[in-house]
């Protein structure tokens, strides 16, 4: 009905335009006028934010999820927490223990185990390895020599030579005896290190009273726990190491 009246509205305007009695620019200006009018105010505040919305809603629903490790993605568990931790530390230094424990018997098959300990010989030289996977600990260690024998001068000596050429082996006074002792935590400790510190172990022993050097690294040079090094790895080229994959051993 609307439709009918505005159509009845042109062609009253149009024919009375055609007869001269209304000019054609008196009336088609002011409905092109109101036509845009009309149309701004249709797509007013009141509509312009609903098709916003949908257009947001659409880009948000294509834009693709980040790649996994972008760091972008939500977490897919929570931390673990301190008791989780503990466990999880206690496994890692239990199969460490089975890994040392197979790398001393590949050295040494002669070796004694007294639960987590061991006692074994490299080079003639008895050694002591302690081991708490509770604490995550261990330590590999051998007698020197009586305290007894140590004067004010080579005690200050020993100390100069934990500082620069003993390096992760340490000399030690305890229970009236001077040691050799490397100290290490457990659930960390490679094949790799498991043979450096036995060999810094000795390597202190050996050069006590000449050059006090573990024989790795020092400010002075040092080459003698490269050849024992060689060596223990030849021997477990030899001899591999038979690593179990529980901690049954």
């Amino acid at each position: 009905m609307a439709r009918k009246h505005a159509r009845q509205i042109w062609q009253a305007l149009w024919k009375r335009s055609s007869t001269g009695a209304i000019p054609v620019w008196r009336w088609l200006v002011p409905v092109a006028l109101s036509a845009i009018v009309g149309v701004f105010a249709f797509a007013g505040p009141g509509i312009a934010p609903a098709g916003a919305e949908k257009r947001l809603i659409r880009i948000q629903q294509e834009v693709p999820s980040p790649p996994p490790g972008s760091g972008a993605e939500k977490p897919e568990s929570p931390p673990l927490s301190d008791e989780e931790q503990a466990l999880r530390r206690i496994e890692a230094s239990r199969a460490a223990f089975a890994r040392l424990a197979a790398i001393i018997l590949a050295l040494d098959p002669k070796a004694q185990r007294v639960n987590n300990s061991f006692a074994f010989t490299i080079d003639g030289i008895p050694l002591n390895v302690v081991t708490d996977p509770e604490a995550d600990r261990m330590r590999i260690f051998t007698m020197v020599t009586p305290e007894a024998a140590i004067g004010p001068d080579l005690l200050t000596r020993l100390l100069q030579a934990n500082f620069d050429t003993a390096l992760d082996a340490r000399y030690a006074l305890a229970q009236g005896f001077l040691w050799s002792v490397y100290i290490h935590p457990l659930s960390p400790l490679t094949e790799d290190q498991i043979v450096s510190g036995i060999s810094q172990t000795v390597t202190l022993v050996k050069t006590f009273g000449s050059t006090f050097t573990s024989g790795v690294f020092s400010f002075g040079g040092g080459d003698s726990v490269g050849i024992l090094e060689d060596e223990l790895r030849k021997r477990l080229e030899k001899n591999p190491p038979v690593i179990p994959d529980d901690d049954s051993i």
